[in-house]
């Protein structure tokens, strides 16, 4: 199954809104935790922008989470589906990005 760019922003906005579930956690409590406005994680819940994978980083450890956990897709019991192709550039980009600081 090959997921598409739109897959993995779902695939994100979705995994915020648990993991805030989760954490009983506010749009504004995680935005202060992950370093960024309120207003931004709203608009990443909506789809409606583009996160760097700084932002996707500092999410996921807001969230307690592998940003590269963030990008895919679970079912109801917490099971990974599929495996984004794009996954692996995803880890490799991140593992360079945090090796630079």
């Amino acid at each position: 199954m090959s997921e598409t760019l739109n897959d993995l922003l779902e695939n994100f906005a979705n995994n915020i809104r648990v993991g805030r579930s989760i954490k009983r956690l506010s749009q504004r409590e995680l935005a202060v935790l992950a370093g960024v406005s309120s207003q931004t994680i709203g608009n990443l819940e909506q789809q409606k922008t583009m996160p760097t994978l700084k932002v996707v980083a500092h999410v996921a450890d807001a969230l307690s989470r592998p940003p590269i956990e963030m990008l895919q897709q679970f079912n109801l019991f917490g099971e990974r589906v599929g495996e984004p192709p794009l996954v692996e550039c995803v880890e490799a980009s991140l593992a360079a990005e945090a090796a630079t600081g």
